[in-house]
């Protein structure tokens, strides 16, 4: 069995970069829930919730996925 995608460009080339760069996207996700998880069940010493915040957006800045518009 086999799966075609296909992509009118330039136009569908936002859809076509996430189909392109889904797994990474799954991978960054899946790296973010696992940092959380940690904080969870461990600790952390955020002083805050923006300190937090800040922590999850710099591991996905990390990730370089701000090519996505």
């Amino acid at each position: 069995m086999k799966a075609k995608l296909e992509f009118d460009l330039p136009e569908d080339n936002q859809d076509f970069k996430l189909a392109q760069r889904g797994s990474e996207y799954f991978c960054v996700i899946w790296n973010v829930l696992q940092e959380i998880r940690k904080y969870l069940k461990y600790g952390h010493d955020f002083k805050s919730v923006d300190e937090a915040l800040e922590k999850i957006r710099e591991l996905l800045y990390e990730a370089q996925i701000e090519d996505i518009e």
